[in-house]
C-alpha cells in the first residue's frame, strides 16, 4: 500500500512538473532559435513515447485484474496482502509452501476473485460487479478515450508485456524486440500498434524465423523513419510473406456476401455488392446483356398480342335504361407475310 501511494505521489509530481515545463515552453517558444526549438520538440516527443508505453502497460494491468468484472475495490488488495506471508508476494517459487505458510485456506471475502459469497457450490461463478461488458469499455469510460484507442492499448500491452509464469517469474513477451524498443522510449504507441497488427496478419502464413526477422526489421524501421513509411514497409513484408493471401472460409463468404444500400448521393443511388465467383459471372452476364446497345429491344410476338374483340354485350338492370347491346368493334387483322427464299425474291420481277 505504501508503494502504491508513493507511485501515485510520484506521478502527480511528474504531472505538475510537465505542466510547468509546458507553460515555460509556450512562453519561450517565440524567443528560441530554430535549433533549440527543434531539440525541445524532439525531447517532448521522446517523453510522449515513454508515456505511451506506460499507457499500454496500464491497460494490460487492467485486463489482468479484470476490473470490468471485479470493479474497483481496495478490500481485494488488502485481503490478498493479509493472506500472503511477509515477502511471499514476490517469492512464489514454491506455491505449495506459500499456501501452507498462509494457513492453507484462502480467506473468504466478498471482493476477492473466485471466493465464495455464501451462495453455495452451485453459484460459485464470478459475478460481474460493473456495467461494463469488457475491459475495453471500462477503459473508454474511466479514461475518457475512444474504444478504438482502448483496444489499441490492450493489443500493444499484450504484445510487449512479459507474461507471469506459474512460479511468479516474468516470461518472454510475444514481441521481445518491440518490447525492448518501447521500454527504451524509441517506438511510439501508434508504430507499435502497426507492427503488432502487421505481425498478427502474417503469423498464419510465416515461419517463426521469418516472423522474428520481420519484427526486427519493422522495429528498426520504426526507430529510424516515420509511421507512414513504416506502414508501407509493413505492407511489403505482408505481401512477401503471404503472396496469395489467406483463403476465406465458406462461413466467411456466406457472412460477407450480399447487396448493401449506401443511400442516395448527388442524385444517384449507391449499392455495394459482395458476391462469390459464380454469382459474379451470373450478375456480369445479366448486366452486360441489359447494357449492350447493339442488342435491340424485344418486340412482343404475334402469339403474345391480345386477340381482337369480336362482340360484347351487357345486360343492364331493369331500373336503368341503356342500350342492351354494344356495337361490335371492327378490327382488321393484317395478312401474315409469308417469307420467301432469297432466290425466289430475286426471280420476281419488280415494277
Amino acid at each position: 500500500m505504501e508503494r502504491t501511494e508513493e507511485t501515485e505521489t510520484s506521478l502527480a509530481e511528474v504531472r505538475a512538473m510537465l505542466q510547468d515545463i509546458a507553460d515555460r515552453f509556450v512562453a519561450e517558444a517565440p524567443l528560441l532559435s530554430s535549433r533549440d526549438l527543434a531539440n525541445r520538440v524532439v525531447a517532448v516527443e521522446d517523453v510522449s513515447k515513454t508515456l505511451e508505453y506506460l499507457q499500454a502497460a496500464g491497460a494490460l494491468a487492467v485486463e489482468r485484474a479484470d476490473l470490468a468484472a471485479n470493479g474497483e475495490s481496495a478490500a481485494r488488495t488488502a485481503a490478498f496482502a493479509d493472506y500472503c506471508a511477509p515477502g511471499m508476494a514476490a517469492e512464489w517459487a514454491d506455491p505449495a509452501a506459500a499456501i501452507t505458510a498462509g494457513g492453507g485456506e484462502i480467506p473468504e471475502s466478498a471482493d476477492g476473485p473466485g471466493i465464495s459469497d455464501g451462495a453455495g457450490p452451485e453459484k460459485r461463478q464470478r459475478r460481474r460487479k460493473t456495467e461494463f461488458p469488457n475491459n475495453a469499455e471500462y477503459l473508454r469510460s474511466r479514461l475518457g478515450i475512444s474504444i478504438v484507442e482502448a483496444r489499441r492499448r490492450l493489443r500493444v500491452g499484450k504484445a510487449v508485456s512479459a507474461p507471469v509464469r506459474l512460479d511468479g517469474g516474468a516470461g518472454i513477451p510475444d514481441l521481445p524486440a518491440l518490447a525492448d524498443a518501447m521500454a527504451r522510449g524509441d517506438v511510439s504507441g501508434q508504430a507499435a500498434a502497426l507492427i503488432t497488427d502487421s505481425l498478427g496478419r502474417a503469423r498464419h502464413a510465416a515461419e517463426p524465423g521469418t516472423l522474428e526477422a520481420m519484427e526486427a526489421s519493422l522495429v528498426a524501421q520504426a526507430i529510424e523513419t516515420d509511421t507512414d513509411t513504416l506502414a508501407m514497409v509493413a505492407k511489403t513484408w505482408e505481401t512477401a510473406v503471404d503472396q496469395d493471401g489467406a483463403e476465406p472460409s465458406e462461413e466467411e463468404l456466406r457472412a460477407r456476401q450480399g447487396m448493401f444500400y449506401r443511400g442516395r448521393r448527388r442524385g444517384l443511388h449507391q449499392f455495394v455488392i459482395n458476391t462469390t465467383d459464380d454469382q459474379y459471372e451470373l450478375l456480369a452476364t445479366v448486366m452486360n446483356s441489359a447494357a449492350n446497345p447493339r442488342i435491340p429491344a424485344r418486340k412482343p410476338s404475334k402469339r403474345q398480342q391480345p386477340a381482337p374483340v369480336r362482340e360484347a354485350s351487357v345486360t343492364a338492370p331493369p331500373t336503368q335504361t341503356i342500350p342492351t347491346q354494344i356495337q361490335p368493334l371492327r378490327t382488321t387483322t393484317p395478312k401474315a407475310w409469308l417469307p420467301r427464299a432469297r432466290s425466289q425474291r430475286a426471280l420476281t420481277p419488280t415494277g
